[in-house]
């Protein structure tokens, strides 16, 4: 995370791909619609994910989490 500049950089090391999100482009405000990136599925060696991914993250399901026990 670098919180000067608002990016939040993702390496992977199974791929040789650097992404990065510019967090004051996303809509981080209560009520605003969960959003997803995926990674897994979509940083092959060609055409993957690679370099600034702001714009390029979709519509999700939010999060269910357990019941505390």
């Amino acid at each position: 995370m670098d919180l000067t500049h608002g990016l939040y950089v993702y390496e992977s090391t199974s791929r040789p791909h650097i992404v990065w999100v510019r967090m004051s482009e996303l809509d981080l405000s209560e009520g605003a619609p969960a959003l997803k990136l995926d990674l897994a599925n979509d940083t092959g060696l060609t055409g993957g994910l690679v370099g600034d991914v702001t714009d390029r993250f979709d519509r999700a399901a939010a999060m269910q989490f357990l019941p505390a026990r």
